[in-house]
Formats: structure tokens, C-alpha cells, sequence
């Protein structure tokens, strides 16, 4: 995880001499991973799958702006979104907190539902490199 950087400084959580991550402090927030990029966003993992989908495309998951990795790939509307925990398709009527989600995960992901539904990787997926 990008935020989640094992630290050794003096004072920081160290197990007998091994540094390690430190606790999660912002339960505010939930990142996705899509297309390479990490999106976050702050959202309750009470809210509604449908609800959270909606609020993330329209924040820029899946509208194709270049990064500096490049362009991101084009969703042309959030409910072709999947969000993803723990390998499982999360349901749209259903609260991320019904599905096991944590308070603050950082580990979700979003995939285009087309690509999922094809079981295999898009042509430009690193897979096939």
C-alpha cells in the first residue's frame, strides 16, 4: 500500500528492532485501486455500494485523464463499475460494512464490469507483456 510505509524512527512502532506499519488514524477515507492509479475518496463503509460507485466515477474514476503513468481507461457511466474486496464483487444494494469492509480499508478495488465479465485481461493489460 502506498500510505502504508513500515518506519523506524525513534518513538514509531517498532517490533523488537523490526519496523513496522503503523496503525491506521483515517477511518474518513477509502481508496480504490483502478487502472493502476489508487482513487480516494471519503466515504462510510455505511453507505451503499450503488452510492459509493456513483461518487467515485463522478470524482474521476474512469473518466480517462492522464496521469503521470498515462492516460486512465474511459468508463462512460458509474454503473458500469464493480467494486471488488477480498477477491468478491461487492453487490450494489448492500453496505461495504455488510460486506466486511473495514472503516477506512485501503485496499478496494474498482474494475470496468465488462472486463470482469470477459474472464480474461484487456489487450493493453500488462498480462499480455
Amino acid at each position: 500500500m502506498f500510505e502504508e510505509i513500515a518506519t523506524a524512527n525513534e518513538g514509531d512502532f517498532v517490533f523488537e528492532g523490526i519496523p513496522c506499519v503503523q496503525p491506521r488514524t483515517d477511518y474518513a477515507h477509502l481508496a480504490f485501486f483502478f487502472d493502476g492509479c489508487r482513487y480516494r475518496i471519503k466515504a462510510d463503509v455505511k453507505e451503499k455500494c450503488q452510492d459509493i460507485k456513483k461518487r467515485l466515477w463522478e470524482k474521476g474514476c474512469g473518466k480517462g485523464e492522464p496521469m503521470i503513468t498515462g492516460r486512465r481507461r474511459t468508463v462512460e457511466d458509474w454503473r458500469e463499475l464493480t467494486l471488488l474486496y477480498s477477491c468478491e464483487i461487492i453487490p450494489e444494494d448492500t453496505t461495504l460494512l455488510d460486506f466486511g469492509v473495514p472503516p477506512g480499508c485501503k485496499c478496494l478495488i474498482a474494475i470496468e464490469t465488462a472486463i470482469l465479465e470477459s474472464g480474461k485481461p484487456s489487450a493493453s493489460d500488462p498480462y499480455w507483456n
